[in-house]
């Protein structure tokens, strides 16, 4: 098995974060996103809980210059993506189940009234 790049591991690790504060319904962003403000949003708090467990993300996150994920065009980047994949893969089960249901009808075993 292939060991993954870091970088792809710490995109997964910001992904779920993303995901997670999707599933809860909390916010991605807080009013006040300065680095020294108490409150920074839940999504910058779950990043930094989650780098306190995880060395590699945090070292990617005190060391990195270009990509850390943090900033708001990155998370409306990565929630399009997921946007997108979602609708993509409800679309693809959503037209297996009409072919489904067409063959059936095609075939007598239902009756539409």
């Amino acid at each position: 098995m292939r060991k993954l790049p870091k970088i792809v591991i710490v995109l997964k690790k910001i992904i779920d974060c993303i995901l997670f504060c999707s599933v809860f319904e909390l916010s991605l962003r807080g009013h006040d996103e300065r680095e020294d403000s108490l409150n920074t949003g839940d999504f910058r708090g779950l990043i930094n809980f989650s780098a306190e467990l995880d060395s590699s993300l945090k070292d990617h996150l005190t060391s990195a210059t270009v990509f850390k994920g943090m900033s708001k065009e990155i998370q409306n980047d990565l929630l399009d993506c997921l946007s997108s994949k979602s609708t993509r893969f409800v679309t693809e089960k959503l037209h297996k189940e009409l072919l489904f249901w067409m063959k059936l009808l095609e075939k007598g075993y239902l009756m539409v009234f």
